[in-house]
């Protein structure tokens, strides 16, 4: 168990994944419910209540504004003492450009990487939600270059020049897939920086599961779940019970690496077959 009276960070958290995720750590104190959307924080509002969740304060937030996720963490500060900060926010390729998609996946996790870090203390954690889709790119010596230099002034410009298509839904993709590959890179980057608050970081991969945002990712849907050794899509709870053990101090050993949610579909493929995803 994770120690009790602490305050936990769910971005993304009026989504499908996000709920399951507070439901799960209600438990632990007192619930940060952070979305883009106002109305969906409504109804995760309503939903969380009618299940006896009342512990929690539900924050509109644009995670790509350092502005606003700096006033977010203020506001976490002012409640407690932090426990884990679980960042689901994300946009798919079908939901937004490339531009917009980089902006929230990948500047939006800088952000909330760097600023929460200001909050961390020993024991607490940082798990971002990455995707298969980043296992799919291959990271050359340049790529990895443009990833290490995230707090570079022309980072955000180098991302956009490699996912760059004439084709918008293309772009996007890539977009994606390069945003996800670069949370990985970057929480590995972060992890003795963590380290020296006693504080852990590490991603979780999501394969396909059944919430709006993890099928609207997935177009290629009847191939994919043919190639699936466990035969079905995840179970929005079954990522959620991994997330929950992960930011728990049962977890205290692991830190600084990517944990794959995704029914074997990684172990099944080499690269080349992961590239139809995108």
């Amino acid at each position: 168990m994770k120690k009790q009276n602490s305050v936990q960070v769910i971005t993304g958290g009026a989504g499908g994944m996000g709920l399951e995720i507070c439901k799960r750590i209600a438990n632990r104190g007192h619930l940060f419910v952070v979305d883009i959307n106002q109305e969906s924080l409504d109804r995760a509002k309503r939903l969380l209540m009618s299940e006896g969740i009342e512990e929690a304060t539900y924050i509109q937030c644009d995670i790509s504004d350092r502005a606003e996720v700096e006033a977010l963490a203020a506001a976490v500060e002012k409640a407690g003492t932090l426990g884990s900060c679980i960042h689901t926010a994300a946009y798919a390729p079908v939901q937004e450009t490339g531009k917009r998609i980089l902006e929230v996946d990948a500047i939006g996790t800088i952000n909330m990487i760097d600023v929460f870090f200001d909050l961390m203390v020993k024991d607490a954690s940082m798990i971002t939600v990455a995707s298969i889709a980043g296992h799919a790119l291959p990271v050359n010596d340049a790529i990895k270059n443009i990833f290490s230099n995230a707090h570079a002034p022309d980072f955000f410009d180098n991302m956009m020049a490699c996912c760059k298509s004439d084709d918008p839904r293309m772009e996007a993709a890539k977009a994606y897939c390069f945003s996800k590959a670069f949370n990985m890179h970057y929480t590995k980057q972060c992890t003795k920086r963590f380290a020296g608050k006693g504080a852990r970081i590490l991603t979780v991969s999501a394969g396909i599961f059944t919430t709006p945002m993890g099928l609207a990712d997935m177009p290629g849907g009847a191939r994919v779940l043919n190639d699936l050794p466990v035969g079905r899509w995840g179970y929005p709870d079954e990522i959620a019970a991994v997330i929950e053990f992960l930011s728990s101090d049962e977890a205290s050993y692991i830190t600084g690496t990517d944990i794959l949610v995704d029914g074997g579909y990684r172990a099944s493929q080499d690269t080349t077959q992961l590239e139809h995803m995108l």
